[in-house]
């Protein structure tokens, strides 16, 4: 029997590990791209738009995932409301 995850009632514990799995994943990616992109620079204000466009990209992936969240959180709680 799979055990229950608090934060969200009707989830299982291994999928909400595997969505953390995926995200941690993602930045990863991310940061090693990052890096990567960086460490290739020519000069300062190349590396400034590096940082700039990292940052942005770093903004709008964290408002994705409060949309995502949100969504489940609510879809979880009319699940077990109804």
């Amino acid at each position: 029997m799979r055990r229950r995850c608090g934060v969200f009632p009707n989830a299982k514990e291994d999928q909400v590990g595997a969505a953390f799995k995926a995200y941690v994943e993602r930045q990863v990616a991310a940061n090693h791209a990052f890096v990567d992109k960086l460490l290739r620079v020519k000069d300062f204000q190349e590396a400034f738009r590096v940082q700039a466009e990292y940052f942005q990209s770093q903004l709008r992936s964290a408002a994705d995932d409060a949309t995502q969240l949100t969504s489940k959180m609510a879809a979880s709680f009319n699940r077990s409301k109804g």
